[in-house]
């Protein structure tokens, strides 16, 4: 996945920062602690070159990219939705260990129909666990597709996080989805809607 310079921050986030946080579940806090070596959010789309989206469904402010170091990936699945709670934004988080493995985590967030102020998880996807080296096409098709500068629907933060999770979730199961470069090369994430219709039914 790449994008702009322009995007990037670089911020460290110490681990004491969740560790002492107590709307964190003890069990969650427990678990980074215990398997969390560190957090960077590496780059964060804001402002309004890309417009916000902030209305009874969805607050898109800002996307997310953060990297976090694990002890051993096999433990990111549920570091995954732990870190996509703990976030209220759209957000995309990359596990990595010292091994050089590695997976992504997405999640789809809109605002709760019972409370205006509580952000829900309706879909998340954590990718399998790729070899930095040994699963080099994998990576070169997450760049290829996952790359700012070819993503199509920039309508607004919400279209653009959809496509990425979409085109992230056909990359992951491309081996049982038949025709799955046509889906990544296709037009129809300019349209939202077609995009949903279309795309959608295999998330």
């Amino acid at each position: 996945m790449i994008f702009p310079d322009r995007y990037k921050t670089n911020k460290k986030y110490p681990k004491k920062l969740f560790l002492e946080n107590k709307d964190i579940e003890a069990k969650d806090r427990s678990f980074i602690k215990k398997h969390v070596i560190s957090v960077e959010l590496s780059h964060q789309i804001m402002g309004e070159e890309i417009p916000s989206v902030d209305n009874e469904d969805y607050k898109y402010k800002v996307i997310q990219y953060l990297d976090v170091e694990v002890d051993d990936v096999r433990n990111a699945k549920e570091m995954g939705e732990i870190f996509q709670s703990i976030f209220k934004s759209p957000l995309i988080i990359r596990f990595y260990d010292e091994k050089g493995y590695y997976i992504y985590s997405l999640a789809l967030k809109r605002i709760s129909k019972i409370n205006s102020n509580e952000i829900v998880i309706t879909d998340i996807l954590n990718t399998k666990k790729l070899d930095s080296i040994i699963n080099i096409d994998v990576k070169n098709l997450y760049d290829k597709y996952i790359n700012f500068d070819s993503l199509l629907n920039k309508l607004n933060k919400v279209y653009l996080y959809y496509e990425i999770y979409i085109k992230t979730f056909i990359i992951d199961n491309r081996k049982i989805i038949n025709n799955y470069k046509d889906l990544l090369d296709s037009k129809i994430y300019y349209d939202f809607n077609s995009m949903i219709e279309n795309v959608y039914r295999f998330v």
